[in-house]
């Protein structure tokens, strides 16, 4: 009985149990949530806050990150794209919700208590929003953002050489002000030859990207022979954009993509001829400008209804403007007045101007020159240092020009051109001039290079690497007369329309060349009949021209077609009559073969078919003279045996043969006198052990070799003394994630590397790093200190480091117990990205050269750094111009405090200095919730008062920041 009392007394424990639990769960604790939501309005609200501002900063890494893989012609994944539009709807309605707050801080009965409903529903609403956010920041995680992201490039021109006056002030006021106008799209700029229209437009680009009017600011030369595949090539490299398609269709659809995902765009086209199909060339100018009146028509803000793109068109022919490009207003660029003419005279020759023999002189060779900023310029650098008999001949000459009018060029400024050109020092520079012209508005120094060589224009020359300092040497005299335009490029060279012109004249009527950039070929040929003298021929974009079937030219060295016809036919006798070709150049033109009379050029030295579709190239292997052989941007899958018959090439260029996939064995090797080999953005398909593709051992072989572009996608394949001293160029991408080629390089020596596994530090690849001009760090394993791991050195002639997606990375560079080091010495440029172990840039005492030439520091996602540098590394960046933190959840400040006895050992005097960032200049910080200031000053810590510490103070003092 007992027993049975004590089953019913549990039983009655467990039931009650129960019923207390249920009683719990289910009124209880309902109820009790519902009072606490009341009650925990303003926590859950504040929770929120901080989870939205985690997720915002996450959205911002994303767009980053699926920008540059729109760049690079990639896409993020659908899983990327679908995260963020659920992020940014999330973030919208979340936005909408503020508004009650105000409900819920609103209060009933008169004013005197609470309103519980509405802190209720915002409550629980609030603890929804914070479920859904904290889902996105997991998922977020998972999936894999695009590697090697780089920050684009300024797109604004560099306006070199751009002059004030005070007569083009009111026009640049009232473009820029066109410019801010919602209602004006398109803004043409018109003006004659040589006015300064160009120098405008870029000084317009620089002012509006100062002034931060558009996200995106590109600047493209249209030219007369309006070339859309170049000038979407020239709109991509603004954009920092990598274009893979073949076609000009397929090209314009991908830039209209990318420039569709911008929100505000200034496009300039300059040196408009006629009607230019915006479409065709990628710019969505339409559909921007129609999705931009839908968004004004629905905005219920001011801000939504700024025009998306704007077009900047430059001409000299206002009709052009007005009636096909179809400009809302026009502006004329007239000439200097009289007083600004003689000043920019004055300032280019100097102070031997105010001589009073020349003075007068003088003045009025600024009358002649018109006004002309073009002619002015161009002229004044000949006379500079010249003597009086100089100027008053110079002054005879305009006053009496030639009768010459070549393209509707005055001919005052023609003979200002050739007066230029006549004092140019030596028939060699001259020559190379006339050939520039030759090579068209735009082109590359490297065929003014190849061309020259095989034409003898440089003398006591025996290297190619000789030759380029030769040509380079001609190409900044050319740019110091004004006879090339200063675009600060050592990779191309682009000269003005007018000088040009002259250019073209001048060597028709002096060296018996023939130039012609039009459509009408067939009828040139039957208009010179004397063809036997004519030493160069080169035919730009002449459009379904038919080819003479003989062309009797003995004297004949150099011979260029560039077609906008692929198909046109080159007949099989047509080299017959020039067995003193030197140089050829076809561009553009469908292949399947070349005519067997070109087996007759004996003295060929450079053959040049790019952008062509090639099928049966065998031949060349006959052209046992040749020296040069470029074939880049070929459609070519497959390199000839016979190409290793050429013992005498010195360059071999197949750089953009995208399809190349087979270089068979030893053929590379054979090639015993090459000094230069071009493959990037080409064949990387590199064999182990010669099986059934060349091999990189091969390389070996090429004692000469002094200029090399490469990818191979393993450092396994690099055989450990592959590289030697001898390199002076090279572009050398090694590691499986630089799929991409960049188009715009910087300097000329250029290293990226993944290190997936160890390298021994003897390996040539470490040679390399310690001479390297440009340096890109990707997936380093194994690596915890950048610069004692790598170079001991320091990298002394590094200007700009680029490190990604290092995981193991504590610091750059850890001098802790070593001899102080002058590491980086001589950089420029550094960029860190997604170093998520790296606690600090610089650890540890540095040489007092250390950083002195930084520019430029951008630090993207390292979320364990909290400064970028110690006070006595900071007080050295004087030259210090940009600074860019994103994404660094834990960064404070920008300049760390030192103490005495700290582990850099500073003094306290030190420390107390005082500095100036005089050339800051720009200062971008997004996404930094912990950050407080630059510096640590002198700020009271006992100060109670709530009152957020000043971004700059006495320590730090930036003078010209944006």
């Amino acid at each position: 009985m007992a027993g049975t009392e004590v089953g019913i007394a549990i039983a009655g424990n467990v039931a009650g149990k129960v019923a207390e639990n249920l009683l719990v769960d289910r009124i209880f604790n309902p109820i009790w949530n519902r009072i606490a939501r009341v009650f925990k309005w303003k926590t859950n609200l504040k929770n929120l806050k901080k989870e939205v501002k985690k997720l915002e900063d996450e959205i911002e890494s994303v767009r980053e990150f699926m920008e540059a893989a729109d760049r690079k012609g990639e896409k993020a994944g659908r899983k990327v794209e679908s995260w963020l539009t659920d992020a940014e709807k999330y973030i919208g309605e979340m936005k909408k919700s503020e508004d009650d707050e105000d409900k819920a801080k609103k209060k009933c009965f008169l004013g005197v208590c609470p309103n519980p409903r509405a802190r209720y529903h915002i409550s629980k609403k609030v603890e929804e929003y914070l479920v859904a956010v904290t889902q996105l920041l997991q998922e977020a995680d998972k999936f894999k953002i695009p590697d090697s992201y780089c920050p684009p490039k300024p797109t604004a021109p560099v306006n070199k050489g751009f002059e004030d006056f005070g007569s083009r002030t009111p026009d640049l006021d009232r473009i820029m002000e066109a410019l801010r106008r919602a209602g004006t799209d398109k803004i043409g700029v018109y003006g004659m030859p040589g006015v300064g229209k160009t120098m405008l437009a870029k000084e317009v680009a620089r002012r509006a990207e100062e002034a931060y009017l558009f996200d995106s600011i590109v600047l493209a030369s249209v030219t007369k022979d309006a070339d859309l595949k170049r000038i979407q090539g020239e709109i991509a490299d603004k954009l920092d954009l990598q274009l893979h398609g073949e076609t000009e269709f397929g090209r314009a659809n991908q830039l209209k993509d990318y420039l569709k995902k911008k929100k505000r765009i200034l496009v300039i086209l300059d040196d408009i001829w006629s009607r230019l199909d915006l479409d065709e060339l990628g710019i969505p100018f339409e559909e921007m400008k129609n999705e931009a009146w839908l968004k004004k028509k629905e905005a219920s803000s001011i801000g939504e209804e700024q025009m998306q793109c704007k077009i900047l068109c430059v001409s000299r022919f206002p009709n052009v403007l007005s009636d096909d490009m179809d400009t809302n207003q026009n502006f004329d660029v007239r000439p200097l007045r009289d007083e600004e003419a003689w000043d920019l005279l004055k300032k280019i020759v100097g102070d031997e101007i105010e001589n009073s023999g020349l003075q007068l002189t003088a003045r009025e060779i600024a009358k002649e020159c018109a006004g002309l900023p073009l002619a002015i310029q161009s002229l004044g650098k000949a006379l500079r240092r010249k003597g009086s008999y100089e100027w008053k001949d110079a002054l005879l000459r305009l006053q009496t020009p030639s009768p010459e009018n070549f393209m509707g060029i005055s001919a005052n400024v023609y003979s200002a051109i050739e007066l230029s050109y006549n004092y140019l020092e030596g028939e060699e520079l001259k020559q190379t001039f006339l050939l520039c012209s030759l090579l068209g508005q735009s082109a590359y120094v490297e065929d003014l290079l190849t061309y020259g060589i095989a034409l003898g224009l440089f003398q006591n020359v025996k290297t190619i690497g000789q030759a380029r300092d030769r040509v380079l040497t001609w190409v900044s005299k050319l740019k110091s007369c004004s006879l090339l335009l200063d675009d600060c490029s050592d990779t191309h060279i682009n000269m003005h329309d007018i000088v040009l012109g002259v250019a073209i004249s001048i060597a028709s009527r002096d060296y018996h060349v023939l130039s012609l950039i039009d459509d009408n070929v067939p009828k040139k040929w039957s208009e010179r009949e004397a063809m036997g003298d004519i030493k160069w021929i080169s035919l730009q974009y002449a459009n379904g021209s038919e080819l003479p079937n003989e062309l009797d030219c003995p004297q004949l060295n150099l011979f260029s077609l560039r077609s906008k016809d692929p198909s046109v036919k080159i007949p099989e006798k047509f080299f017959q009559g020039m067995p003193n070709l030197r140089v050829l150049n076809f561009t553009k033109l469908h292949l399947s073969s070349l005519p067997s009379s070109i087996c007759l050029l004996k003295h060929l030295h450079t053959l040049h078919i790019s952008e062509s579709i090639l099928q049966n190239i065998a031949f060349i292997g006959e052209l046992v003279s040749l020296e040069v052989l470029n074939l880049s941007g070929c459609d070519l899958e497959e390199l000839p045996m016979q190409i290793g018959q050429l013992t005498q090439l010195k360059l071999l260029n197949l750089s953009d043969c995208t399809k190349l996939k087979l270089i068979p064995p030893l053929i590379l090797a054979s090639l015993s006198k090459l000094e230069a080999l071009h493959l990037g953005n080409s064949f990387n398909q590199w064999d182990t052990a010669n099986q059934g593709n060349a091999s990189l051992v091969e390389l070996k072989n090429l004692h000469n070799l002094a200029a090399l572009d490469l990818h191979a996608c393993d450092v396994q394949l690099v055989p450990e003394d592959l590289f030697s001293e001898r390199l002076k160029r090279y572009k050398i991408f090694i590691g499986e994630v630089w799929n991409c080629w960049d188009t715009s390089f910087r300097s000329s020596k250029i290293l990226k590397l993944e290190l997936n596994t160890s390298i021994s530090y003897e390996h040539s690849i470490c040679m390399l790093m310690k001479r390297t001009d440009e340096l890109h760090l990707e997936n380093l394993k194994g690596i915890k200190n950048i610069v004692s791991e790598l170079d001991a050195e320091g990298f002394q002639e590094l200007k700009f480091l680029y490190v990604q997606n290092a995981h193991e990375i504590q610091h750059i560079i850890n001098s802790v117990g070593q001899i102080p080091s002058h590491a980086f010495s001589s950089l420029e440029v550094l960029f860190l990205q997604n170093l998520k172990n790296m606690v600090e840039i610089c650890h540890g005492r540095l040489g007092e050269t250390s950083f002195k030439r930084l520019r430029t520091i951008t630090v993207e996602s390292c979320k364990q750094l909290k400064s970028l540098f110690p006070f006595s590394i900071a007080r050295r960046l004087l030259q210090l111009e940009e600074i860019r933190v994103t994404d660094c959840s834990n960064m404070l400040e920008f300049v760390k405090e030192e103490r005495q006895g700290a582990t850099n050992d500073i003094d306290i005097a030190e420390e107390d200095q005082n500095f100036e960032l005089a050339q800051l200049r720009s200062l971008q910080l997004q996404c930094l919730p912990k950050f407080i200031r630059l510096c640590h000053g002198n700020e009271e810590t006992n100060d109670s008062s709530s009152r957020p510490a000043p971004l700059f103070n006495e320590k730090i003092n930036p003078k010209q920041i944006n």
